[in-house]
């Protein structure tokens, strides 16, 4: 099928600051305090660099090309790219470069992924964009960050150098997200915990990027350590407790650890028995670290750090059910307006002075075999329980969703009769995309499973709708449809 394609190139006329021109100069200097490894620095271009994209607007969540059934997604012009209400009302994003009147022509960059981050931050993954940062201009695959509330455009810097960050899709979680972890504070800040790009396979640690010098500059907390995102915690003013592992290959007889990390990045290791021992259900209530003292297991307690180990101060907030609701669990749940689901598919809520149960799925079993939080995920007002793993792993087994809408409280089951075991049964798949599976959320209503096919490139999309009761089928090779989800604040 012919691919309709159209280009527009949108130049401001009015002459912008020299740190964006072509060859322009500023006073910053190096502000990464990474260190991850080396690498050769990026070449510069006599390009003008990408500025601003058109903001979107509320209700207009999700993202993809604006002719997704006839486009070939690995090769998406930004400008191609559009998003779109739930009435299917559609709006396009305009690109504005830097102004550079010596420059050669801009260059329409390709959008390879759509990845929300919160409700500030939307990461658009890219080949051939152009991205400058310190008055140097660089052309590359260089992913940018958009300010949603703006549309200003900023790349990744790692180790001192703008960063082609994640740019084969090696990594499926590249940042601490919405769509796993639901609300986040504070959104002014980008966390991390799997670096890759050209000069980084894989580098683990913990890290956070902050916005300087017109760039998210990454910057070292932890390094050399296993993290996730299920397995932090970070309060409004930007204090952290997570949970990490030494990576297996150290053979640490204790390789598990907890620690606080201070807004100011002061790190202090907590004592991990103690705190397995005596906390259940960690997370941020009210802005605030907060978890189940054993001591008082009928409400949760606010937690802080005091020497080597974490103090509690009773919260006001009464856990109505606790058997029930499954609250124990020390992995994050993705939370938003209040409300939270569990690997369980058990959605719980935070009300003025009580944690209550809510309800669970009709159709997922709460004690089904390889229940794993990588089946949750949030939109900006729904919760998904995508129950997969199971259908991967056994033979005759379909793929469930269980989805609550918190702004209605209603739950939609849905048993897709997709099987997965046959065509998909593999954890090392020859070839083709290297994360083999996951689930993206495009909007309120629906997601996304991709699944690698066994020993091939093929990547199979499955576009489920719980509540249509629909589900729609796209293959590609060897990469995913750039299609996402913007979550916007009213």
């Amino acid at each position: 099928m012919k691919r309709l394609k159209f280009t527009k190139i949108i130049l401001p006329m009015m002459v912008t600051s020299l740190l964006f021109g072509c060859g322009g100069g500023s006073s910053g200097g190096d502000d990464s305090s990474t260190n991850t490894g080396g690498g050769s620095s990026p070449e510069p271009a006599n390009l003008p660099a990408l500025k601003s994209l058109s903001v979107p607007e509320v209700d207009f969540q999700t993202i993809q090309p604006s002719d997704l059934e006839l486009v070939d997604s690995n090769d998406v012009s930004l400008d191609a790219m559009a998003y779109n209400s739930q009435a299917g009302a559609k709006r396009m994003f305009e690109v504005d470069f830097q102004a550079c009147e010596e420059c050669d022509a801009p260059v329409m960059p390709t959008v390879t992924r759509v990845f929300d981050i919160n409700q500030k931050y939307i990461m658009f993954n890219m080949n051939n964009s152009t991205v400058a940062w310190n008055g140097i201009v660089y052309h590359g695959d260089y992913p940018v960050i958009m300010d949603k509330q703006t549309g200003r455009l900023y790349p990744i810097v790692i180790d001192g150098k703008v960063s082609e960050f994640d740019y084969e899709l090696h990594n499926e979680s590249p940042f601490l997200s919405q769509q796993k972890q639901g609300d986040i504070t504070p959104n002014n800040m980008l966390y991390s915990f799997d670096i890759t790009d050209r000069t980084h396979w894989h580098t683990r640690g913990i890290y956070k990027a902050e916005l300087k010098n017109n760039a998210f500059v990454f910057k070292t907390l932890k390094s050399d350590v296993y993290a996730d995102e299920r397995d932090i915690q970070i309060d409004e003013e930007g204090n952290i407790l997570a949970f990490y592992q030494d990576p297996p290959e150290y053979e640490i007889e204790e390789s598990n650890h907890y620690a606080y990390i201070s807004k100011s990045d002061e790190f202090q290791e907590i004592d991990y028995q103690d705190t397995l021992q005596r906390y259940d259900g960690l997370r941020v209530i009210d802005g605030k670290l907060a978890g189940i003292d054993t001591a008082n297991s009928d409400y949760f307690s606010f937690v802080e750090p005091a020497g080597n180990k974490l103090e509690s101060t009773l919260s006001p907030y009464l856990i109505t059910d606790s058997e029930n609701s499954r609250v124990w669990y020390n992995k994050r749940s993705p939370q938003i307006d209040g409300f939270d689901m569990n690997m369980s598919c058990i959605v719980n809520r935070l009300n003025d002075s009580r944690y209550d149960y809510v309800g669970q799925s009709s159709l997922i079993s709460i004690d089904r075999p390889y229940a794993s939080f990588d089946a949750l995920r949030a939109s900006q007002h729904t919760l998904f329980c995508v129950d997969y793993i199971q259908s991967w792993q056994e033979e005759g087994v379909t793929v469930k969703v269980s989805a609550f809408d918190t702004t209605t409280q209603t739950f939609y089951e849905f048993d897709t009769g997709i099987e997965l075991y046959n065509d998909f049964h593999s954890s090392d798949p020859e070839g083709g995309l290297k994360a083999e599976d996951g689930v993206v959320v495009q909007s309120d209503q629906s997601v996304m499973l991709y699944m690698n096919r066994i020993n091939s490139d093929e990547v199979v999309e499955f576009y489920i709708d719980p509540i249509a009761k629909t589900v729609a089928e796209k293959v590609n090779h060897g990469y995913i449809s750039p299609v996402g989800f913007a979550s916007l604040s009213h």
